[in-house]
């Protein structure tokens, strides 16, 4: 494991010893806002530590170099694209943790390009691909905790074209929202649906959302890609009995949105669906940038009636904070440490504590990704309210709805 960073120069040594790797990439990390908080120790003393971060978080074999005042290059080599995409997204969740300086704390705010190459291309040209996904990642717009991965786009000849596609999707209502079935522990029995956006593309059929909502993000369609599962959603869950809610997922950008709670209050007014059967799930990642514009945004959402939850409990660094900050009134727990909880003692531990947390601050629990009747009746057994997964049903269509009422009632 790396536990240093080198100079610039040693990415392109660590190339040529690599003799051209294929399933290489380059991982482009920029750093912002620090220098303007601090004096010039402390904003180096906040660049060392983040340094640092990057080198307990490199694979073996792995090479990272500080490029400039504020800037590193991570080269990996043999990485297929998904371990690549999920070290990226491991490394903004590390940059979230608050930054504690002799002048103070701070939020270091980054920017990750990731460029990945299957054939061993130039190392030059891997550069100016990465060079080119950070700059996609919204600089200058306070939403600059962004991935852009070219390889997630293996559909399409070229990111306009790609963006194109997308917003012929948008048009001709490609995007279709599919439900997920929330169980209540206590009674096994429906609490309500996870709305999961779904693309049926004319000719490669159903494109994985792993590749269309960072795409949407990054094109600046996800506002209006994220209004649209908003009312569909709520349409749908109209035509419901009363007891049961729809959850529909929020992205950064939107919350950013100035537009958001009326947007929400429009499609609430729509489709005659009550507040209280809404319920917005926001990732950690979520909050993270315009922490002002996400409390507005949330307090002007809670007024109307409107459930909070956050995603992915306990998959990053910064959820303790954010459950004192912000209003949310469920938390979801992070399928990663949902695996093994019938298992594994100190998985057991983790969930035990969290429902005691949960419990001290009011909050709702639902436990993620819950594959097997074992988990289940251990989530239930440790007082976890509600779980979703595969145990009970992948996402489905709007027509399977009838027959997931008839089996959980």
């Amino acid at each position: 494991m790396a536990t240093c960073l080198k100079e610039g120069r040693a990415v392109r040594g660590a190339w040529a010893y690599a003799e051209r790797p294929d399933n290489a990439a380059i991982l482009l990390v920029s750093l912002e806002g620090h220098r303007a908080e601090f004096g010039r120790a402390a904003a180096e003393e906040a660049v060392r530590i983040a340094a640092t971060r990057i080198a307990r978080r490199l694979p073996p074999g792995a090479v990272a170099a500080r490029i400039g005042a504020d800037d590193f290059a991570v080269l990996l080599a043999g990485c297929p694209a998904a371990t690549v995409h999920e070290l990226s997204a491991a490394l903004l969740r590390d940059m979230a943790v608050p930054v504690a300086t002799g002048d103070g704390t701070t939020l270091l705010a980054t920017r990750v390009g990731v460029a990945v190459s299957e054939d061993g291309s130039d190392p030059d040209a891997l550069m100016r691909d990465a060079e080119l996904a950070l700059s996609t990642a919204r600089p200058g717009t306070g939403d600059r905790l962004a991935i852009f991965a070219p390889a997630a786009l293996r559909g399409a000849q070229s990111i306009r074209l790609a963006e194109a596609d997308l917003r012929q999707a948008l048009a001709q209502r490609q995007i279709e929202v599919h439900y997920q079935p929330i169980i209540a522990a206590a009674t096994r029995r429906l609490a309500g649906f996870e709305a999961l956006a779904r693309w049926r593309h004319p000719t490669r059929g159903f494109v994985s959302p792993v590749e269309f909502v960072p795409l949407a993000e990054e094109t600046g369609l996800i506002t209006q890609f994220g209004d649209q599962v908003l009312r569909q959603a709520c349409r749908d869950a109209a035509t419901w009995p009363e007891h049961l809610r729809v959850t529909v997922n929020i992205s950064p950008t939107q919350l950013r949105e100035e537009m958001l709670p009326r947007l929400v209050a429009d499609a609430l007014a729509a489709s005659a669906l009550p507040a209280r059967r809404l319920e917005l799930e926001l990732s950690e990642v979520t909050f993270l940038g315009d922490e002002r514009a996400a409390s507005h945004a949330l307090a002007s959402l809670r007024t109307q009636g409107v459930a909070l939850a956050l995603d992915d409990f306990g998959s990053g660094f910064s959820s303790l904070t954010q459950l004192r900050s912000f209003p949310v009134g469920r938390v979801k727990i992070d399928r990663n440490l949902v695996v093994g909880v019938d298992t594994q003692r100190e998985g057991a531990a983790i969930i035990r504590a969290i429902m005691r947390l949960a419990a001290d601050l009011g909050l709702a629990t639902t436990a993620e990704g819950v594959n097997t009747p074992a988990e289940f009746e251990r989530l239930a057994a440790e007082g976890c309210g509600e779980a979703q997964g595969f145990l009970f049903s992948p996402a489905q269509p709007p027509s399977a709805i009838p027959s997931l009422l008839a089996r959980f009632g």
